[in-house]
């Protein structure tokens, strides 16, 4: 049988009763004002919204859109439409899973809207920012507090297999969650949200065991920022739906991009409610942090936020979820007994 240690039960203890205060008087993140910034945003702008969202946009100078077709004739590139649907569904695919829509969190509920800037990135797919700000340099944004994500303007033949907007949507469900931004956490389980709009459950088969010590752990999971092998291997093996088949209403498994095509694929996916715990036990775990270490609310440094230091503790966090599954088998013992 696997027994937390000491140090694990003490911090559960110390859990629970640093939790209970917040429970009672919870922290709402304030929305900071950028006066001399203009949060990306150069060129004249266009705005198309599909509220919580609104694609800022442009068709001129540096940061225009390459791809400027418009098939429904709406006066709206189907590229900065298709990025609004494929926004729109992923936050209606993961709310009907279960998980807190981002803007009902603590930490983003001041903010209005979710913004996603199409720009120039470099060779950057799509950025996801942790902060809700407010511009009053950008008044295309009307002095709202808003989240930002940022798109590339050049997605080749968009949407295509694309799911990198759904990919970004999903890092912000996280960082509504937790401050552990550990890569082997966010960027894995970012691309296993993917599967709502890609074919396929998983992305690929799992067939290594799952670590059974910590070396193990540091060199295939810890030092991975995708360890796809990692999560479909634990999804699998905690995950007992036969099918795989997602349950949405068909209200969502219907939306389609402009062209009339299908944005989820094939109805499949597994792990959601694996994945929605982890994230749940995550949010505590970080209010213990918090806590412990006299840090404010939601404002980590950066380097904090993706210190290596907190491993074992994210682990912690899994294996607990793990436990209370109620899955129990040799490799899922061995898994458990890493310290």
């Amino acid at each position: 049988m696997f027994r937390l240690g000491v140090h694990s039960y003490a911090i559960i203890l110390l859990s629970a009763f640093l939790l209970k205060p917040a429970q009672a008087q919870e922290v709402i993140k304030a929305c900071s004002i950028e006066p001399s910034s203009s949060g990306f945003y150069s060129e004249p702008l266009q705005k198309y919204e599909m509220a919580p969202f609104r694609i800022l946009y442009s068709t001129s100078g540096t940061n225009a859109i390459i791809d400027t077709t418009d098939i429904n004739s709406n006066g709206v590139p189907d590229y900065v439409e298709n990025i609004a649907r494929q926004a729109d569904f992923m936050r209606k695919a993961l709310n009907n899973l279960g998980f807190r829509d981002p803007l009902e969190s603590s930490r983003y509920r001041a903010a209005k809207y979710i913004d996603i800037s199409v720009r120039d990135i470099g060779s950057n797919n799509g950025i996801t920012y942790d902060e809700p700000a407010v511009y009053p340099n950008v008044p295309i944004k009307g002095n709202d507090c808003a989240l930002l994500i940022s798109i590339s303007r050049n997605l080749q033949i968009f949407p295509g297999t694309w799911a990198v907007v759904g990919h970004e949507v999903f890092h912000v469900y996280q960082n509504s969650y937790s401050m552990f931004k550990p890569s082997w956490l966010t960027e894995a389980t970012a691309r296993w949200a993917e599967y709502l709009i890609r074919n396929g459950y998983a992305s690929g088969t799992a067939i290594a065991p799952l670590p059974s010590t910590t070396q193990s752990m540091e060199n295939n999971v810890y030092s991975q920022s995708y360890p796809m092998d990692f999560w479909n291997r634990l999804i699998e093996l905690v995950d007992a739906s036969s099918n795989n088949v997602v349950d949405l209403p068909s209200s969502v498994k219907n939306l389609k991009y402009v062209d009339g095509t299908s944005i989820m694929k094939d109805g499949l996916l597994k792990g959601a409610p694996l994945i929605k715990s982890i994230l749940q036990s995550l949010e505590a775990e970080s209010n213990v942090v918090t806590a412990v270490k006299s840090w404010p609310s939601y404002g980590w440094q950066e380097s904090d936020q993706k210190d290596t230091a907190h491993n074992p503790r994210v682990l912690k966090v899994i294996q607990r979820t793990v436990i209370n599954s109620g899955v129990n088998n040799p490799e899922i013992t061995g898994f458990l007994s890493i310290p």
